[in-house]
């Protein structure tokens, strides 16, 4: 069996979901690049160069090119990411409602394993101590985040329906 490498401490990683591969070259990911690149150093923290950020595909309409926390938790346990480790959250976006359940098991399970969470855009730490001294703001946070995957859901309904309705106008 080969050696686990050690991983260094005070890193940040980023967990970035997008719709396609397309994606990488737009600039909500250059913006979400930066935002994580902005928070590791205002924290005293060294943003991950060896894969840069954990992509996953967007999980609509069961089209799942990926699932990143679970990636990140297997990384975790192959000993590439050590406790006191920090992973940045951009949003729930590309997460369907069904899937929110498991994203909150893993979200506390990374936790668990001494990862700090730190969702965007609230900038919120989450880790085993600020969740038992003020979980309500675990609460604020998620709510944000399902409040932007919702209007994400709006904006993609009325794109379909205009779609549909060119459509039948022809």
């Amino acid at each position: 069996m080969p050696a686990k490498r050690k991983a260094p401490t005070n890193v940040a990683y980023s967990l970035i979901r997008f719709a396609n591969p397309q994606s990488l070259s737009s600039d909500r990911y250059r913006r979400l690049e930066k935002t994580a690149e902005t928070y590791a150093a205002a924290h005293g923290l060294s943003l991950d160069k060896t894969g840069r950020t954990t992509l996953g595909i967007s999980a609509y309409g069961g089209k799942k090119g990926g699932d990143p926390a679970t990636q990140f938790l297997r990384t975790i346990d192959d000993g590439l990411i050590v406790p006191d480790s920090t992973l940045l959250v951009e949003s729930l976006e590309g997460i369907p409602p069904s899937n929110l359940k498991n994203f909150l098991m893993q979200f506390l399970e990374i936790i668990s394993r001494g990862i700090t969470i730190v969702t965007f855009p609230d900038k919120i730490a989450h880790n085993s101590k600020t969740i038992a001294d003020n979980p309500e703001r675990l609460v604020i946070s998620f709510s944000a985040m399902i409040t932007a995957q919702n209007a994400t859901e709006l904006r993609r309904k009325i794109a379909l329906q205009s779609v549909k309705g060119k459509a039948s106008e022809s």
